[in-house]
């Protein structure tokens, strides 16, 4: 039902102003609901693609620029919350465009996709009472609220389990099928209530332009979902085939990375993933154990620092575990964190090993020698040569190995493949930033941080 505010001027004149809609307990399901949307905003705001950062930020706003209005205006905090209940349809209506738009443009990855498909699912708490409310706010009183909220929510599920069994084999987010049909239903049930507003008042054709906007507005989304974002996601594709027959992998890369849920892209990007590597660039390649005492593995992920005649040099972007070792100079005679690098090479599988190439590489330490590893340590001078970014020098990042080995009485740190003049091995302090030898217990447990060549394949 409508509130009206009621003035009497003293002089036989009135003026009727509408203040509102009596939500009654709707309020705080709209509310809560709202809320709950505003969560999921956040968390999306805080993942979405560069390309659709606009239309989240536009999400956003829908719903946080009527309440900031209503606080800048005086009004009270719940007061300011209840226009929540009010602009919530557009909210929602915006959410599942930009999921639509997001996984038929494949920007989005599945953990993203699932997380605001489950945000989503809170319209149905809203939509029905948005539908009602807003009847009653167009004074359409009597079952026709109820027979509104009915047609969204019901109308909605029917649909949803008709179309279940259909998509459910073929399709991941199947569940999202039902937000977006009290979308559509519940807008047009509210274009619906505004020609039935006019109606009633003689003004059908008013109402009747009303509808048919409404029904536009959704025809233009479901067309943009079915034909426009596909078509943007297959003019990126296209876009990256050209960057490879012009021989720019690295760009091709870049670009098929940004493609999400498309297996096209994926085996493309595998296919070209160490073709005509460059400088900066990270790979994943190989992996590592989760937990010291638990199965499972997570993969690991490398950064390019030095490119020459067919080869690429790779420096891990994590520290993968923590240790104890004796000397470096005993680097031939059974050190404990060449031993460690050793192990971790069986972790990677006979395709990836096929991509390492096996090393001679030349040591410092008391006296000068030479060794030959698949996996090895960087120097200090390589590097402070190679990691220009004291960001991935000092490096923060970590395995969850190492978070596992509960390493927190130890400084964050790492070996280099150098010692000092007295012969104490150097390592990286990434707390203090700077290079220092293990000069206290602190240091004890000191990190791992592999480096490699590959086979970096001409273009």
């Amino acid at each position: 039902m409508a509130e009206w505010q009621v003035t009497d001027h003293g002089n036989n004149t009135y003026t009727v102003k509408q203040t509102g809609v009596s939500f009654g307990g709707g309020t705080i399901s709209g509310i809560v609901a709202y809320v709950a949307a505003l969560i999921g905003v956040a968390i999306m705001l805080s993942n979405v693609p560069v390309t659709l950062i606009f239309p989240a930020l536009l999400a956003a706003g829908v719903l946080l620029v009527p309440v900031i209005l209503r606080l800048g205006g005086g009004a009270g905090l719940l007061a300011a919350l209840s226009v929540c209940a009010k602009y919530g349809h557009l909210m929602f209506s915006l959410l599942i465009l930009v999921w639509w738009a997001m996984f038929t443009t494949g920007t989005a990855s599945s953990a993203l996709l699932t997380g605001m498909t489950v945000v989503s699912m809170y319209a149905m708490y809203y939509f029905p009472f948005y539908v009602a409310v807003h009847a009653s706010g167009k004074d359409l009183d009597g079952a026709w609220p109820w027979i509104a909220a009915g047609l969204c929510f019901i109308g909605s599920l029917i649909f949803y389990i008709a179309i279940h069994d259909t998509v459910n084999d073929t399709f991941d987010y199947t569940a999202i099928y039902f937000p977006t049909a009290l979308v559509v239903s519940g807008n047009f049930l509210v274009g619906v209530n505004t020609l039935l507003y006019h109606k009633g008042r003689g003004d059908g054709g008013k109402g009747l332009v009303a509808l048919l906007l409404t029904v536009a507005i959704l025809a233009g989304s479901i067309l943009s979902v079915k034909y426009l974002f596909p078509s943007l996601a297959g003019a990126t594709y296209e876009n990256a085939l050209e960057r490879i027959e012009a021989g720019d992998y690295r760009e091709a890369r870049e670009i098929l990375s940004r493609i999400k849920n498309n297996d096209d892209a994926a085996k493309k990007l595998e296919e070209i993933a160490f073709i005509g590597l460059e400088v900066g660039e990270r790979v994943t390649i190989g992996k590592h154990a989760k937990d010291p005492d638990k199965p499972g593995t997570v993969p690991l992920t490398w950064t390019v620092v030095k490119v020459e005649e067919g080869k690429a040099l790779l420096l891990c972007d994590s520290i993968v575990c923590c240790m104890d070792s004796n000397a470096l100079s005993r680097w031939n005679e059974g050190n404990n964190v060449r031993g460690k690098l050793q192990d971790l090479y069986k972790y990677f599988d006979e395709e990836d090993r096929a991509r390492i190439a096996l090393s001679t590489v030349t040591t410092k330490a008391e006296a000068e020698f030479t060794s030959e590893d698949h996996l090895f340590l960087l120097s200090r001078e390589e590097l402070e040569a190679y990691c220009t970014d004291e960001k991935m020098l000092y490096t923060k990042e970590v395995t969850s190995y190492y978070k596992e080995q509960k390493a927190f009485e130890t400084v964050l740190c790492y070996y280099t493949r150098s010692t000092d003049e007295n012969g104490k091995w150097i390592v990286a302090d990434c707390d203090d930033k700077t290079f220092t030898t293990r000069k206290s217990e602190g240091y004890r447990l000191t990190g791992v941080r592999p480096a490699m060549y590959i086979y970096n394949q001409a273009p």
